[in-house]
């Protein structure tokens, strides 16, 4: 099981705003894929990552 500790801080306004998000996971030996998604008060998505990391 993986264990996460995630934050996520705003700075701006409108379209100036920029948006950071950190995550540290623990997790055991083994390949992870880790996926993130944004969206906007719409329900748009605005931003997708999708990353496969091997945990040795």
């Amino acid at each position: 099981m993986a264990r996460a500790k995630c934050s996520v801080k705003a700075t701006g306004k409108g379209k100036r705003a920029t948006h950071t998000f950190a995550c540290r996971l623990g997790v055991k030996k083994g390949t992870w894929t880790i996926t993130t998604s944004a969206r906007a008060k719409n329900g748009t998505t605005v931003a997708h990552s999708v990353v496969t990391k091997r945990v040795r």
